[in-house]
């Protein structure tokens, strides 16, 4: 079985904009270079405001350092890890414990027929019901989903090791297989 990660979002939850690397992707499941700079710039979005942090900044690929050594710990090994830098722009304050995250590997495992969904962009879709076919999973245990990069599954082994205190503010929604 396969999970989908969703952020909670709450009305204080911080948001972040990314203000460098433009010239890399960490949300395609492609590997990165070696020599890619750090830290990647990301400043907080002070018109949404909030002071809650969340445990993942998705949309962007930021990640709690905490939650990054569950996955590890519960055998995840096919992230690339970089060091941020988060600034709020008016406080000039620094946001510490975060890294971003680069999961590699996207697999076309979308039930097209199945699913209900619309085509964003060429080979891009947005998902109302998303199906995938398990037996295409090769039983990852997390990865970009290639029909949308910006959906993250995780193998439920993964899912029941996590600690719901690190995970206090993610929705792992259940997928559909066949």
């Amino acid at each position: 079985m396969y999970y989908k990660i969703e952020p909670i979002f709450k009305d204080e939850t911080i948001t972040i904009d990314q203000i460098s690397h433009w010239d890399y992707s960490l949300t395609l499941g492609e590997v990165q270079p070696n020599d890619m700079p750090e830290p990647i710039e990301y400043e907080v979005d002070t018109e949404i405001g909030g002071s809650y942090l969340p445990t993942t900044f998705l949309s962007e690929p930021v990640f709690s350092k905490k939650f990054i050594q569950e996955l590890i710990a519960c055998g995840v090994d096919n992230i690339q890890t970089y060091e941020v830098s988060i600034v709020n722009p008016d406080t000039k304050q620094c946001i510490e414990g975060y890294q971003a995250v680069n999961i590699l590997g996207k697999i076309a495992c979308a039930d097209m027929d199945a699913s209900e969904c619309e085509e964003l962009i060429e080979n891009q879709y947005v998902f109302r019901k998303l199906v995938i076919k398990s037996l295409n999973t090769y039983g990852s245990y997390i990865f970009r989903l290639a029909q949308c990069t910006q959906i993250i599954l995780v193998h439920e082994n993964i899912v029941k090791q996590l600690s719901p205190e690190v995970c206090r503010d993610l929705n792992f929604e259940p997928v559909d297989e066949i």
